[in-house]
């Protein structure tokens, strides 16, 4: 290997330090995603590209990386080794995984910043070289191949003066980019390395980005502008300086922000809009992929919390939000409140109808009540047929609340503060129509009507100024919420049972993530009819069960138990026939330091031996991941014995045109007339294959499930490391 590609050696050393394989992580937050990424820390500016006098531009080195793995994908991982990139040790999912050519940039703004306040980007010279020439006369013709990949910026504007300016400099760098793609692709360089870096959505951090005018003015425009992010960071920053002396102006930014980030005109991305890699599913089309929103710091009051759960009802921006709210646990008014206000953002029947948000998260660092009462608050909001007058505890009106279309520059009441009967309020109008109106306590006479505006919250509008639609809610609605991840806080109260009753039927995919479980409850799967996959995260155990191919009676599922502090207990249950939980869990991964830790060492000998009889008998679990500390690192060959075995059930049907082109050769002929030579096989009746035998072949043709079984070796200072712990 060293011989073959030790030329590219200049180029490995140019990224010394420069590049690492990891979870994308912000500000210590993990982001809900299933794999690591290639993560590239690089100058603001172009003239800083070089590591040293001698040495070749970051650029350079990242382009014949691509090169290499259109080549040789061993040889990629080989040069990356090189490069500084830790792939773990052997035995790691990490160190076996594929590695993809896809980089996320970190770029440092300061740098890039110029004396007037601007910023000159050099994002636009790294994904199209205007020295492509150069490039390819110092390879040799072996590497003369296109080098196809995508970059993703990742920029913290937050830690720089003019913030604003900077997120507004990339998006114009991301559109140029766009032109002179289109322009390079046209042109041909002859045998010469041609590089193609097509950006994908950045990843933006405004955690410390104040919230003002001027910063909703900029996100409005760049939303509009079609700008597109796959993760962002938002600090709503409610006990900030701004927030505590600016009130009302504060609160008006707040809501400004807030209905552009939660816009309820959808945009979907087109080819000639959509200056990025083409999505590949449905989450990836909306503008926002994923959202950290941090609502810490809110007192019981929470300025803005009704405009921003009000814009969330009717959101079609943000497939993925994480949602850390902090709310006084002696103030039982204010939690009931919040908790309203979440059903109605998330679960209420307008949400329901209008909101593309597909995945819900509440942060597990998240300080707040969830106790019966806040739950029978939740439950009767999402339950009602008319949210907005149970949320509001107004009167039921003499006309049905209905949706409408608030016209443009029409003058509208703001009740900026959300209490149960608000006499202040701002006169406010709209540049532009405002879609998704819903009127509610209307007595059909009034001149102005009771209405919740999208971002805004509680309002009145003036009868004449509101074009109503024509009800378009369906009989039975489809909600798209269908993921939901809660942290598993014991301080949380005694409501958890009756919230997860309660959305159950609607959710695909529930998650906890936390500390131990009240383990003398069940799953609370009795009333999941539709649940999928169920992730569970401790300490001490991380389990991910699949109940798609579940094939006995969805009652059995409610007597499924899951006792964290028990984990010898836990696993040896796995290798029972008879349980359902044998054959539902299909990840796993045991942490032998923490049981040591927590229990002792006999707790992780029963563990040990409870493990290997799993993997013995257990045809179920597909992927097996042992975290183990020094000590215990003996156990590893024991262990990755079963690594690679193939489990008797298919990963997924054999195709149709499989079935079909099978079918077409096995067609029965019309026997001839003539008479056979060899009467002995002339009396052979022809084969049939009736639709048992071909249901065997296809099954037998599909291809297999192989377990993977990894071991990952910790070492003596990095035992409480979570930073390789990808969500199972």
């Amino acid at each position: 290997m060293e011989r073959r590609w030790g030329f590219l050696a200049p180029w490995c050393t140019a990224m010394k330090e420069r590049i690492v394989y990891r979870i994308l992580s912000c500000e210590n937050i993990a982001w809900d995603v299933n794999r690591r990424h290639l993560q590239v820390y690089v100058p603001g500016r172009l003239d800083k590209w070089t590591t040293g006098r001698r040495s070749p531009p970051v650029q350079e080195a990242l382009l014949l990386l691509t090169a290499v793995n259109h080549v040789d994908h061993t040889a990629f991982r080989y040069l990356l080794k090189n490069s500084g990139v830790n792939f773990g040790q052997e035995g790691e999912e990490k160190f076996e995984e594929e590695v993809p050519a896809r980089f996320v940039l970190h770029i440092d703004l300061e740098e890039a910043k110029t004396e007037d306040g601007s910023f000159d980007l050099g994002l636009v010279q790294f994904c199209v070289a205007e020295n492509c020439g150069k490039i390819g006369r110092k390879c040799p013709a072996s590497c003369s191949v296109s080098g196809d990949s995508s970059a993703r910026p990742s920029v913290r504007v937050g830690r720089v003066s003019h913030p604003l300016a900077a997120m507004v400099a990339t998006h114009k760098a991301e559109q140029i980019i766009q032109e002179r793609l289109k322009q390079q692709k046209q042109r041909a360089f002859g045998g010469l390395l041609q590089p193609r870096y097509t950006p994908e959505p950045m990843v933006a951090d405004l955690e410390c980005v104040p919230i003002t005018l001027e910063m909703a003015d900029t996100m409005e425009t760049l939303i509009r502008d079609n700008m597109r992010f796959s993760q962002l960071v938002l600090s709503t920053d409610a006990d900030g300086d701004a927030a505590l002396t600016e009130g009302q102006t504060w609160q008006l930014a707040f809501a400004k922000l807030i209905t552009r980030l939660f816009d309820s005109t959808r945009r979907d991305p087109t080819p000639e809009s959509y200056p990025y890699c083409l999505p590949e599913t449905v989450a990836q089309r909306t503008p926002i992929q994923s959202m950290m929103l941090s609502c810490e710091g809110w007192n019981s009051v929470f300025p803005g919390f009704a405009s921003m759960c009000s814009a969330l009802a009717v959101n079609q921006t943000v497939s993925k939000l994480t949602l850390e709210l902090s709310v006084s646990l002696d103030d039982t008014a204010a939690s009931a409140r919040a908790w309203k206000w979440m059903a109605y953002a998330f679960f209420s029947k307008q949400a329901r109808q209008f909101s593309v948000l597909q995945s819900l998260g509440i942060s597990p660092t998240v300080t707040c009540s969830m106790s019966r009462a806040d739950i029978e608050a939740f439950r009767s909001v999402m339950l009602s047929d008319y949210p907005e007058e149970e949320l509001f505890g107004s009167p039921r009106g003499s006309v049905e609340s209905g949706d409408a279309t608030l016209t443009k520059g029409a003058s509208f009441r703001w009740y900026y503060d959300d209490v149960a009967r608000p006499t202040e309020f701002s006169l406010l109008s709209m540049d532009s129509p405002v879609r998704f109106v819903r009127t509610f306590s209307d007595d059909g006479e009034s001149e102005w009507v009771d209405v919740v505006i999208p971002g805004y919250g509680r309002c009145q509008a003036q009868r004449k100024d509101l074009n109503f639609v024509q009800d378009c809610c369906p009989d039975s609605m489809s909600p798209t919420l269908m993921s939901l991840k809660l942290p598993s806080n014991p301080g949380f109260g005694d409501g958890v049972p009756l919230l997860l009753s309660t959305v159950g039927p609607m959710l695909k995919s529930l998650s906890f993530d936390g500390p131990v479980m009240n383990t003398s409850d069940s799953l609370f799967l009795d009333n999941h009819p539709h649940m999928e996959e169920l992730s569970l995260r401790s300490p001490n155990l991380d389990v991910r069960l699949d109940f798609k191919d579940f094939d006995s009676s969805r009652e059995q599922l409610s007597t499924l138990r899951y006792d964290c502090t028990d984990v010898p207990g836990f696993v040896r249950a796995l290798t029972d026939a008879s349980n359902p939980l044998g054959s539902c869990v299909r990840w796993l991964r045991v942490k032998f330091a923490d049981i040591f830790f927590s229990h002792g060492e006999a707790a992780v000998d029963d563990t040990v031996e409870a493990l290997l009889d799993v993997l013995e008998c257990n045809q179920a679990i597909e992927f097996v991941d042992v975290v183990a500390p020094p000590e215990f690192h003996v156990l590893s060959a024991a262990f990755r014995a079963f690594h690679l075995k193939t489990l008797p059930k298919s990963l997924h049907p054999l195709p149709i045109e499989c079935k079909v082109a099978f079918l077409s050769v096995m067609a029965t002929t019309k026997p001839s007339r003539k008479r056979a030579c060899n009467s002995q096989t002339s009396g052979k009746p022809p084969c049939q294959l009736n639709e048992h035998v071909l249901s065997k072949i296809f099954a037998f043709a599909a291809p297999p499930v192989i377990r993977k079984v990894y071991f990952r070796k910790l070492l003596d200072d990095d035992w409480n490391d979570d930073e390789d712990d990808d969500p199972l």
